[in-house]
């Protein structure tokens, strides 16, 4: 075969998907020369996900109208002269590709000025091409990115829907502020306002306006220098973790990385305080002097290579697990206070036909900032007929499972009723277990949590399976989301309705809490919802059933929890009229038993 030459306009094509890999990565591309040029406000619109329309405005120092075209060229740049350059790296761009690889496969729009005279040039164009012009214009940048991959069919089709590239976009936004809290960001989407930062008063203020006003609540600050090495920024108390890493964000230099090392290292350094299957959150800038790093391994500049990286590694779990330990002597953590040890009860317990019982609740941490809007209306319940039904494919798999080993030896033993029947309860364990005495020849522990879970599991999945779940109104309660979420609640507005939440959308990422389930004899707490969207921001609508069930457990009495003899009781009777009471709704086993004789072979009084 012979070999043949590329076209320049094919191979600019070809160069740019290596570059621009969808709408998040140009709002990425654009947002950054903004910094780079010291905008103090950057304002992204985008339209129908970006497919439409990516406009970055900002007010930084502008482009002379001498390079407005060597702007567009490749490997144009302002960053650096020479590769040497690189060794002492202060900008997030330098590789002079993004604007040539946006102009192959877009229609591109610039105005810019680098003066206060009131004038600027103009540009327009199509796959390359195009003229400039000079326009009345105020000091800044605008470009606009019209009709991505218009040109590139096979990229065009591969585009995700509108919702889900708003979602990348948020993220990417979100991350960039964070990273320079001293810039002022806006997002409009479709011409409403998703998100907005202060660009004043630091990191706190930007995490505040992007999270809520409880986010920081729960987190210490992080201000450490060990040369070469300082660190900056965030961390969260290891009593408040989430099930995934999507609230970790670390940056070095300023710069957002993704690297598993340095996330290890920091995750090593809660030296094991986080509950497994639990992560820490943390929002930290990393400062290394330049010639360290090495940042031109990918274009999407993510991924880093740093000298020395094993020194390093250590330098930053020593410093972390510094600022974790001064940190909790300091705050003294208050999952296990005294004000909760001092409780009597934790059941409160209410008559009715099933002699049931209403929980204390407490509440779980959250980034959602709640407050009251001053309106009164009138209390109803409206029945819900749709509502979903539980089926076995949407409970969580290890009920379709085979039972662990000592769960069948349980199931053996005429179920947990038989494993129950002739006990005495001798008392607690760590204040977490329960202990049993059968017949003087085996004891049995029962998990009090995971036992409670059950229990509320069942509960309510028969509430909504007989379509007895209902919408319970509330005074209505305004809810500031994180940009995400409130696009998760808008996209997936009548799967949530059908669950029982009553809400509108009320802008700046808020809404309007105005219903709630009709869950365990009463109203659920508005903070419901705030647990579901924080445990679920993935997945189909036909999950969201399970996860509200999931998230009303968490209701369920905890570890160290006191119990007394009546509430263990009452504990016991209610788990032994569960249908799948060996498991907790996670797959963790509620109770465990072992023989007398079993106990006696490990004293080695029998052989």
């Amino acid at each position: 075969m012979k070999i043949a030459f590329l076209d320049s306009q094919t191979a600019a094509k070809i160069a740019a998907g290596e570059v621009i890999t969808d709408p998040a990565a140009v709002v990425k591309e654009l947002v950054e020369n903004s910094i780079d040029a010291s905008s103090e406000n950057i304002r992204i619109e985008i339209e129908n996900g970006g497919k439409a329309l990516i406009r970055v405005v900002d007010d930084g120092e502008g482009i002379n109208e001498a390079d407005v075209f060597n702007a567009f060229k490749r490997h144009g740049t302002s960053k650096i002269k020479k590769i040497d350059d690189l060794d002492n790296l202060h900008t997030l761009g330098f590789r002079g590709e993004a604007l040539a690889s946006m102009a192959a496969v877009s229609k591109v729009t610039l105005r810019t000025s680098d003066s206060d005279d009131g004038l600027g040039t103009g540009l327009r164009l199509i796959e390359g091409k195009g003229e400039k012009q000079a326009i009345s214009c105020k000091r800044g940048t605008s470009i606009s990115i019209e009709e991505i991959f218009f040109n590139t069919p096979a990229r065009l089709k591969h585009m995700k829907k509108p919702g889900d590239e708003n979602k990348k976009i948020i993220q990417i936004v979100q991350v960039l502020s964070m990273s320079h809290p001293e810039v002022s960001f806006s997002l409009l989407m479709d011409n409403s306002e998703v998100l907005r930062t202060p660009g004043k008063g630091g990191l706190e203020n930007t995490l505040k306006s992007l999270f809520g006003e409880r986010f920081d609540s729960e987190l210490f600050k992080a201000d450490y220098q060990n040369s070469p090495m300082e660190i900056e920024g965030f961390l969260g108390s290891p009593y408040y973790t989430k099930k995934t890493r999507d609230y970790q964000f670390v940056f070095i230099n300023n710069r957002y990385v993704r690297e598993i090392k340095i996330n290890k290292a920091i995750e090593d350094a809660y030296d094991n305080t986080v509950m497994i299957n639990q992560h820490p959150v943390f929002i930290l800038n990393i400062k290394l002097p330049p010639d360290m790093l090495d940042v031109n391994i990918h274009p999407a500049k993510t991924k880093i290579k740093i000298l020395n990286e094993s020194l390093v590694m250590l330098l930053l779990k020593s410093g972390i697990r510094k600022i974790i330990r001064q940190n909790l002597v300091e705050k003294k953590p208050h999952q296990f206070s005294e004000e909760r040890n001092k409780e009597k009860s934790y059941f409160k317990y209410i008559e009715d036909t099933n002699n049931g019982i209403d929980l204390k609740e407490e509440k779980a941490p959250v980034f959602e900032e709640v407050e009251e809007v001053p309106l009164l209306i009138e209390q109803k319940t409206e029945t819900i007929t749709d509502g979903f039904e539980l089926t076995s494919e949407a409970k969580p798999e290890i009920l379709k499972e085979d039972l662990p080993e000592y769960l069948e030896d349980i199931k053996k033993t005429k179920g947990i009723e038989g494993l129950f029947q002739n006990t005495t309860v001798i008392g607690q364990l760590f204040n977490t277990y329960i202990l049993l005495e059968k017949q003087g020849e085996q004891i049995v522990l029962i998990d009090q949590h995971a036992a409670h879970e059950r229990i509320l599991f069942e509960k309510i999945s028969k509430e909504i399976k007989n379509s007895k779940n209902s919408t319970q109104s509330i005074m209505p309660v305004k809810m500031k989301m994180a940009p995400d979420k409130y696009e998760f609640l808008k996209n997936n507005k009548n799967a949530f309705e059908r669950l029982g939440f009553d809400y509108d959308e009320f802008g700046d990422s808020s809404i309007v809490l105005r219903g709630v389930p009709y869950l365990l004899d009463k109203p659920a707490e508005a903070e419901l919802l705030t647990m579901i969207l924080d445990d679920f921001t993935e997945g189909k609508n036909h999950e969201l059933e399970t996860k509200i069930i999931l998230s009303a457990c968490k209701k369920a009495i905890k570890g160290n929890q006191r119990l007394d003899i009546i509430e263990i009781k009452e504990l016991i009777e209610l788990l032994k009229k569960c249908d799948m009471p060996f498991t907790c709704p996670h797959g963790r086993p509620v109770a465990i038993s072992m023989t007398k004789y079993e106990m006696e072979k490990l004293f080695k009084r029998v052989i």
